[in-house]
């Protein structure tokens, strides 16, 4: 592709990605959809405020995420601009899939076609902007597989797959398969290995022993889902890469020797596949289905990549063609039942699924809860949940924003009586 043809397929990406920014963040508003961004949010406004995270204040996560967010609270402690700090996390993570396109196509309208839906598959969609650990690492990991397939990156490929680990630590797996893809596998893998450990240490001295207790045995302690829950939590998620599948697997294991940078491929491939290999962490009582988040975005560069050879294919396989617009379809009808539907949203609930996955509060509950909560008496703990804690400004019980990690973990018995103890609450 020459440069103007170029700078054409960036400017529409980048266009695209602004309008789509703007769109979702609108209507996102104050919707309260995840219990989890609540709890994130209020542990990054205590992190900034100099709170003893990890010591007085129980975190479930390694510290990059709570860092992201102290940052963006620190130019403005709002809800609205931490989910437009998060929202352009996500952008950016769609601008990396659309260049990862590019590299592997060489057609600007397919890189434009995969930032736009990078930002529109269901999950992005249905987490967009909340503070979460997925989102935070998602572009640390699909920046990483960029880096990965070129040889005189690999230490800095290294680098960011660690920084990711340090987002949630089950991104160890994705960074690892990407390592030993790389076009330099053994610098990839030793800049991997020594910047964690360096992490592990500098993270360790700021925070103590005590980060790992939190992150790895507090985490452990909250048991196992049964096998009907895991299955359904499965199912869900396989329901809604569905669309993604059939393109991606086409593009690795049929079409990929029209792959115009064959390293790139390689390390994309093993990002989808080792974060295809997150999916299992469900079966963790505490951990969602939007794990799902990242796995999309890593599967809509082989998606699409996939989708442009198909269609160019000189063997006009109309069967693979066919399928792949089904899979698309179904996909933008998942995100399109979102929108239109999202208290009882379908097709993106599975077909034998009970309602479910919507907003718990729509923006005008959410604006009345938090007036109820602002007329409480000044320094009263608020009994409610953390999002509308942190929206309102109120302190909590106990100082610890995490009611699920300390109710459900065996080893945090001590902390649940200090959070019970904390009388009285308002309303």
């Amino acid at each position: 592709m020459t440069r103007r043809p170029r700078l054409a397929a960036a400017v529409a990406s980048a266009s695209a990605l602004a309008v789509l920014l703007a769109l979702l963040h609108a209507w996102r508003d104050l919707d309260y959809w995840n219990y989890s961004e609540g709890v994130y949010a209020l542990t990054s406004r205590l992190l900034l405020a100099g709170d003893d995270l990890y010591g007085d204040v129980v975190v479930a996560q390694p510290p990059l995420m709570f860092l992201v967010g102290g940052a963006a609270l620190a130019l403005e402690d709002s809800i609205l601009w931490l989910r437009l700090a998060v929202g352009g996390l996500q952008a950016l993570t769609a601008a990396l899939a659309a260049y990862a396109v590019w590299r592997l196509t060489g057609k600007g309208l397919a890189a434009a076609a995969a930032a736009a839906l990078a930002m529109l598959t269901p999950w992005a969609v249905h987490e967009h902007g909340l503070l979460t650990p997925e989102l935070v690492g998602a572009p640390l990991l699909v920046g990483g597989a960029l880096l990965a397939a070129r040889t005189g990156l690999a230490p800095a490929a290294g680098l960011v797959l660690s920084l990711a680990v340090f987002a949630k630590l089950p991104f160890a797996l994705p960074a690892l398969l990407v390592a030993v893809a790389a076009a330099d596998r053994r610098r990839c893998l030793c800049w991997l290995a020594g910047a964690m450990l360096a992490q592990g240490a500098v993270w360790t001295a700021i925070f103590g022993p005590a980060m790992w207790e939190a992150v790895v045995v507090a985490q452990q302690g909250t048991g196992l889902r049964t096998l009907k829950q895991v299955a359904e939590y499965g199912s869900q998620a396989l329901w809604n890469l569905l669309g993604l599948l059939l393109p991606a697997i086409a593009a690795v294991f049929v079409l990929h020797r029209r792959a115009s940078d064959a390293d790139l491929l390689r390390t994309c491939a093993a990002l989808a596949a080792g974060l295809l290999l997150t999916l299992p962490t469900m079966a963790k009582n505490g951990t969602g289905i939007n794990v799902v988040a990242p796995i999309e975005a890593a599967l809509v560069i082989l998606a699409v990549t996939g989708a442009t050879w198909a269609v160019t294919d000189e063997g006009r396989r109309r069967a693979l063609q066919g399928a792949t617009a089904v899979g698309f379809v179904l996909l933008l009808a998942q995100t399109a039942s979102l929108f239109l539907a999202p208290e009882n949203p379908r097709p993106f609930l599975r077909p034998d699924a009970s309602a479910g996955l919507g907003p718990t509060l729509q923006t005008p509950e959410v604006e009345a809860e938090v007036r109820r909560a602002r007329a409480c008496p000044s320094g009263v703990p608020y009994s409610g949940e953390p999002y509308l804690a942190f929206v309102a400004e109120r302190p909590i019980p106990a100082n610890q924003p995490d009611g699920f990690l300390t109710a459900e973990s065996s080893s945090l018995r001590d902390v649940l009586t200090e959070i019970r103890a904390d009388q009285p609450r308002c309303p």
